[in-house]
């Protein structure tokens, strides 16, 4: 592995679904140009510390099956990639769990942008050298969910000059451009995305921006809480509900997104939601982890707007239901479903079963 001539690796075996440590799996294999882990089954994996340390001439990494969702410890994940131009997170890489990134991309010295607009930072307590000698890096892109109270440490030393931080409009990331130990200290400056309450949204060339989360999700990919239609209040059992009365929309004070997200955020109505369904292109994006399968729709804008596009996760891997705002019956309102590989369409619902919502804003 640490031979001079270069070589691709291309991994068929799917792993072992109880393995909980891949730290230093890939240490030091310097010559290693290319791999293919896309078989790999990592839901138990606690622990990738320098799972690529020292990987100096991987240029194509391919992790699109990785799930992180009990990952602890991230240090040193990346350290010394120096060859890669960037790293291609997948759907499930999330980082909630994570308490330890201290050198993730140190010395990852060809990234020029890094989007970690899914990372949950906040609750990380070690950053250290998370970025030191990223020397190209001129681009980092944040989410809502990465914030920290302080920047304590300079986690930024040796990286590009004159870089932009991006992350959502109301999200406050002025530790992070600090001019003591931020990216203020080596002239970064900072753009934003449009949001609302630090919840953003994508314009899909529509009458409404759309957000790019479930209410009660902090991850494009990750399904959010349920409601019952005209609750409020995240559903916890069947017997509570108390919603009767019959209107044609939702007032706000019943509009689970107006009373939860609030700043101009709403539950859509029927027609925004065929609105979406009949002017936008919709793609089925499959993820297999070992014999199942998970489905999200990507639904993009068209025309000018055809760049744009945001994701509609699957409940528990299959289902899709979402509620809108406009009534039908005292027992039924409208709403879509779908399942599996069936598009979405509109549908009448039972008002006391829990669903999804996907908020809009004018």
């Amino acid at each position: 592995l640490k031979s001079p001539s270069g070589f691709s690796i291309q991994a068929t075996y799917a792993g072992d679904p109880l393995l909980t440590d891949m730290s230093s799996v890939f240490y030091g294999c310097e010559s290693l140009t290319s791999l293919d882990l896309n078989s790999f089954q990592t839901k138990s994996v606690t622990d990738m510390s320098s799972l690529f340390e020292g990987c100096a001439s991987l240029e194509s990494l391919n992790i699109s099956s990785f799930n992180t969702a009990k990952v602890e410890n991230m240090s040193n994940m990346f350290k010394g990639c120096s060859s890669m131009e960037e790293i291609p997170f997948p759907i499930h890489f999330v980082t909630d769990n994570v308490s330890n990134m201290s050198g993730m991309f140190e010395s990852c010295s060809s990234i020029k942008a890094l989007d970690l607009s899914l990372f949950a930072i906040a609750s990380t307590t070690a950053l250290k050298d998370m970025f030191k000698n990223t020397s190209s890096l001129k681009a980092i892109t944040l989410g809502s969910d990465t914030g920290r109270s302080a920047v304590t440490e300079d986690i930024f030393s040796g990286i590009a000059s004159n870089g932009v931080l991006t992350y959502p409009d109301g999200c406050d990331y002025s530790a992070w451009l600090s001019a003591d130990f931020g990216l203020g200290k080596y002239g970064w400056t900072s753009s934003t995305v449009a949001a609302a309450a630090g919840h953003p949204m994508v314009d899909l060339g529509l009458s409404v921006k759309w957000a790019t989360t479930d209410l009660g999700s902090s991850s494009p990919f990750v399904s959010g809480d349920k409601y019952s239609w005209g609750e409020t209040a995240v559903f916890t059992s069947y017997g509570n509900y108390s919603y009767s009365d019959e209107v044609d929309v939702l007032p706000a004070s019943a509009d689970a997104a107006a009373v939860n997200w609030g700043n101009g955020w709403r539950m859509p109505t029927s027609d925004e939601m065929n609105e979406l369904l009949n002017n936008c292109d919709w793609e089925l994006v499959t993820v297999t982890e070992s014999y199942n399968r998970t489905y999200y729709w990507k639904v993009s804008g068209r025309g000018e707007h055809s760049s744009n596009h945001i994701y509609l996760p699957s409940s528990d891997g299959f289902v899709f239901y979402y509620w809108s705002s406009t009534g039908s019956t005292s027992t039924h309102s409208s709403g879509l479903y779908g399942y599996g590989t069936m598009p979405l369409r509109s549908a009448v619902l039972y008002r006391e079963t829990p669903y999804n919502i996907r908020a809009v804003h004018e």
